[in-house]
C-alpha cells in the first residue's frame, strides 16, 4: 500500500474504533502510517479463525500475524 492509500485505509475504521490496548485513534493511526507507508513488502496471516454466530450478530476470532521489513507482531484480534 502507498501513502496514496493511506487516507482511503485509515477512512475505513469508524471514529468509534478503540484501539486494542487503548490509547487515542489518532495515535493509532499514526501507528498504522508508520507501519506502512515505505514498505517493500508486507506479509498478513490469518490463522486459527473461530467464527460465532449469535442470532443476526457473528463475531470472529484469529490469530494475525504480520511482518513488514524488520517488524514482527502477532496479536490476537475479535471483530
Amino acid at each position: 500500500m502507498g501513502e496514496e492509500d493511506m487516507p482511503g485505509y485509515l477512512a475505513a475504521y469508524s471514529d468509534h474504533f478503540s484501539p486494542a490496548g487503548g490509547g487515542s485513534l489518532s495515535a493509532w493511526k499514526e501507528e498504522r502510517r508508520q507501519r506502512i507507508v515505505g514498505k517493500q513488502a508486507i506479509v498478513v496471516n490469518v490463522r486459527n479463525l473461530q467464527v460465532s454466530v449469535e442470532g443476526e450478530q457473528a463475531t470472529a476470532k484469529f490469530r494475525q500475524y504480520y511482518a513488514a521489513g524488520a517488524l514482527k507482531t502477532t496479536t490476537r484480534k475479535t471483530w
